[in-house]
């Protein structure tokens, strides 16, 4: 299986990269002639009139602390961000993520879940979502559904194709898979054999002792050493 470091890193360099396209839509700075002035207002702003929205502003806190392995403060800061916008799916999948990287798979699941349930008509959240949930399911060894959760990537993928997804990834995945499985299937056969050989050994080496101490007590005039 792909290597867990290896997941979490891509997962932290999805969370860091800058929020681009996928900023909450915050109404244009005025005097945007007068860049000091901009930041100014924007530093000052708390109710999301101008500049960066509270929500955003939690947003990035949280990529900070993710940035700093703070995961536990991250996850707070996300969920912050939900309690300002739970309909926007960006910090839901941001929440997955940082969950993902503490450890708490089923968690992290629930988020994705729920960013992919906001994501509307966010094609890239979408994209994003479809990717961590399969891999996830693939990691937690749940490999039908994993199949499954791959081929809706791919199949999403192919409906949209002006977001950047990767349409080779769901058929190696698929076929990965259904090598583990195979495997899975022998090596059960194969534990199975060693078990019954074990027992078999186990049951003559038993019958023997019975034999060997049945013989020692007719020898000995019926009576059994203690």
């Amino acid at each position: 299986m792909r290597s867990t470091r290896l997941s979490a890193l891509l997962l932290l360099a999805a969370v860091l990269s800058p929020l681009g396209a996928h900023a909450a839509d915050d109404k244009p700075v005025k005097k945007a002639d007068d860049k000091a002035a901009a930041r100014k207002d924007a530093k000052a702003d708390t109710s999301g009139l101008k500049g960066i929205t509270p929500y955003n502003e939690k947003l990035l806190k949280g990529h900070k602390l993710v940035a700093a392995r703070d995961f536990v403060g991250a996850i707070d800061s996300y969920r912050a961000a939900i309690a300002e916008d739970d309909k926007n799916p960006q910090a839901h999948y941001y929440l997955g993520a940082a969950q993902l990287l503490k450890g708490d798979l089923t968690e992290a699941d629930a988020s994705w879940q729920n960013a992919l349930r906001n994501a509307g008509a966010d094609a890239v959240i979408a994209t994003k979502a479809r990717f961590a949930m399969a891999d996830l399911r693939e990691r937690q060894r749940r490999f039908e559904d994993s199949k499954n959760a791959w081929a809706d990537y791919g199949k999403y993928g192919a409906d949209h194709p002006k977001v950047t997804s990767y349409p080779n990834t769901p058929v190696e995945r698929q076929k990965t898979i259904s090598t583990w499985q195979d495997l899975e299937v022998k090596y059960g056969e194969v534990k199975a054999r060693i078990a019954a050989r074990e027992k078999e050994i186990k049951d003559k080496r038993d019958a023997g002792a019975a034999k060997d101490a049945a013989e020692e007590e007719k020898k000995s005039g019926g009576v059994k050493k203690k």
